[in-house]
Parts: C-alpha cells; sequence; structure tokens
C-alpha cells in the first residue's frame, strides 16, 4: 500500500512543481484593468518592467511584500525539486546503490518536514500577494483589479502538497506496519 502511497504523491508533487513554476514565471498574479503584477515584473500593453524598481518609488511595504512572495515561491520551487526526488529515489529505485542508500540512511520523517516546508512556502507567498492586492494595489473595491490565475495555481499547489503530505504519512505508517 505505501507504494501506492509513493506514486500519487510522485504525480501530486509533479502537478504542483509544474503549477509553481509557472506561477512564478507569469505575471498574472494581480490584474488592475489592463495592468498584469507579477512577482517579478509588471506588464502594461507591450512593455514590462521589474516589480521592485516599480514599487521602489513608493510603499516599502508592497516591496517587502514582493520580495518576501518572491523569497518564498522559490524556497518552495527549490524543496519542491528535493522532494519529488527524494520520493521517486524511493519509489523506483531502491533496488539499486543510490536508493537504497537513499532508503537506509535518510528516514521518512525528512520526507514530511520538506513536504511541510513546501506547504509553508506555498502558503507564505501566496499569502504575501493576497496582502499586496489586499494593502497596496486594490484597496478600493474596484471590479477590474482582481487576483488572477497565477495565484490560483499556487494555492493549488499549496493544497496538493498538502494532500502529498497526508500521503507521505500514510506511507510511513504503512511501511512501519
Amino acid at each position: 500500500m505505501s507504494a501506492t502511497y509513493r506514486l500519487a504523491a510522485i504525480g501530486l508533487l509533479f502537478v504542483a512543481l509544474v503549477l509553481s513554476i509557472v506561477a512564478a514565471s507569469t505575471h498574472s498574479w494581480i490584474v488592475v484593468s489592463d495592468v498584469h503584477f507579477g512577482l517579478f515584473w509588471i506588464c502594461s500593453g507591450g512593455s514590462c518592467v521589474n516589480t521592485l524598481d516599480a514599487l521602489a518609488g513608493g510603499n516599502n511595504d508592497c516591496r517587502s511584500k514582493d520580495q518576501a512572495a518572491q523569497a518564498f515561491i522559490v524556497v518552495g520551487i527549490i524543496l519542491l525539486f528535493f522532494l519529488f526526488f527524494l520520493v521517486v529515489i524511493r519509489r523506483d529505485f531502491a533496488s539499486n546503490s543510490l536508493g537504497n542508500a537513499v532508503v537506509r540512511n535518510v528516514p521518512l520523517v525528512v520526507d514530511l518536514i520538506l513536504a511541510v516546508l513546501i506547504v509553508t512556502s506555498l502558503v507564505i507567498a501566496w499569502a504575501c500577494v493576497a496582502a499586496m492586492y489586499n494593502e497596496c494595489i486594490c484597496n478600493y473595491s474596484s471590479p477590474s483589479c482582481g487576483l488572477n490565475y497565477s495565484w490560483a495555481l499556487t494555492l493549488i499547489a499549496s493544497f496538493a502538497v498538502m494532500v502529498v503530505t497526508v500521503l507521505l504519512f500514510l506511507s510511513k505508517e504503512s511501511s512501519n506496519s
């Protein structure tokens, strides 16, 4: 049964990884009319400018929130890579020397800790963007201002990793029995 849980975890980790990379690289976190705010770029029409440069002259809280979102989504993506490969090695390569070394020397609790850190990083990233939306960019009730698909992708990725955390815990429990 633990192999089934790990296979499901691999699939969800792959989905979360792809969604997080797409979310981090796009500029549709917040949309105000025709201006698209991303973590790294703000685009309007055909021109784009670095987000930190655009926020440099104004409110430092907004810039700090953007920097925090940038940092935490990058940390989340890096940890997602590590966890993805760790779970793949545990499931598919346990019979060769590398996989056997990982299975013997890296306790399963490391997988759980990584999953919790990933969820925390992704939740902080989308919470920072939501705070930017509420406090900095769309602090008025304009119907032309809203959170967009990049934010939603990160939210979905964080929920996928939450499910992975449960699956890894279940695979740990079934391997102990």
